[in-house]
């Protein structure tokens, strides 16, 4: 999926265009890992593209807290106030309690 992303920044393909790439690598029946969810791949390339981000990698984070309702920790700063309060999950950095883990996303 980040190809795909890396394509769009460098003005390769359009977002449509590599939505419908993602959509056609799934219809080879190809797995690209167990768990992984179309429309979560889907959403990931398209905030990655929204915020401008370096690598779909921290949106995919991202997709998945929007996805599960949770609050997504991350320790990087540009990231947090890059989508700090413009999805619908919460963005916070800093140290996360055991308690807490359950109900968050993190990365690092």
């Amino acid at each position: 999926m980040n190809i795909l992303y890396q394509r769009v920044k460098r003005g390769d393909l359009g977002v449509e265009q590599a939505k419908l790439s993602f959509y056609r690598v799934f219809a080879l029946g190809m797995l690209l890992d167990e768990g992984l969810d179309d429309s979560l791949a889907i959403r990931a390339i398209e905030l990655a593209h929204r915020f401008h981000l370096p690598a779909a990698y921290d949106a995919q984070y991202l997709a998945l807290a929007e996805r599960e309702g949770c609050d997504f920790w991350t320790a990087d700063q540009r990231l947090r106030n890059t989508v700090q309060g413009a999805v619908g999950v919460g963005a916070v950095a800093g140290h996360i309690s055991a308690d807490q883990s359950e109900h968050a996303i993190m990365t690092a």
